[in-house]
Formats: structure tokens, C-alpha cells, sequence
């Protein structure tokens, strides 16, 4: 049980990172490199 709740907090600190890294490339004007890492619509 401990084990699954910490595997989900880093898997949303993870999500949440790459979010942040996303943003701030598209900002930068580098979304097309980038776009390929980005997650499909659910």
C-alpha cells in the first residue's frame, strides 16, 4: 500500500516536471522539438 502511494506521488512530481519543462519550452518558441515527448489527450 505505501509502495503504491509513493510510486503515484512520483509519477505525478514526475508528470507535473515535464509539464513545467513543456511550458516553458513553448514559451521559448521550442514546442516542435519537444512535441513529440508530449502526452496524447485523454
Amino acid at each position: 500500500m505505501y509502495i503504491a502511494e509513493g510510486l503515484e506521488r512520483a509519477v505525478t512530481l514526475c508528470d507535473n516536471y515535464c509539464t513545467s519543462l513543456l511550458k516553458a519550452a513553448r514559451e521559448e518558441g521550442r514546442a516542435t522539438e519537444i512535441k513529440l515527448y508530449e502526452r496524447p489527450p485523454v
